[in-house]
């Protein structure tokens, strides 16, 4: 069962987050970061209907702070990332990194990973996340809200590599 309804997934370039133009231009490896960190918080914490912007500005700034991310979004941390969205501090994350991977062959995720993958596609690259269970395949595109793979990058492009997280809460 996907957390997430259609529709209530914000995409990098939700007007909301005008605030932070370089979410827009660079921010999709920063955004699967912030959707694996509610990934977790919805059945530990408080459950919400979505991410709202307000969350998701609050740990673009202290990813700065803490840097965790680059202010063009390039995330420097991983762990720590997610951790700042997931719990609003760099050392409580409910996944652990566990590195970068080539995709050959094609990465095929245990229940207890999540993958984050980067596509190419021309002179594009995009991030995607993945996260499968016995209950749920959850897919998360930050250029599309309202279904996972909207992106031209995702549906034309080649998988590049994935950056694999082991869950640990």
């Amino acid at each position: 069962h996907d957390p997430w309804p259609l529709g209530y997934r914000l995409a990098q370039t939700d007007p909301s987050l005008a605030k932070r133009p370089e979410i827009a231009k660079n921010g999709c490896a920063f955004m699967c970061c912030v959707y694996v960190a509610d990934a977790f918080h919805r059945p530990l914490i408080q459950p919400r209907v979505y991410v709202d912007s307000s969350l998701i500005l609050q740990t673009y700034d202290l990813a700065l702070e803490e840097k965790a991310m680059r202010e063009d979004c390039l995330v420097e941390d991983w762990e720590k990332v997610i951790s700042i969205a997931y719990s609003g501090s760099v050392d409580n994350s409910p996944v652990a990194y566990t590195g970068k991977r080539d995709t050959t062959p094609a990465l095929s995720p245990r229940e207890d990973q999540i993958v984050i993958t980067r596509w190419t596609h021309l002179n594009y690259g995009h991030f995607t996340f993945e996260y499968f269970s016995d209950s749920a395949s959850i897919q998360y595109d930050p250029l599309g809200s309202a279904e996972p793979g909207l992106s031209l990058t995702r549906k034309l492009g080649k998988m590049e590599s994935t950056r694999v997280f082991k869950i640990i809460r």
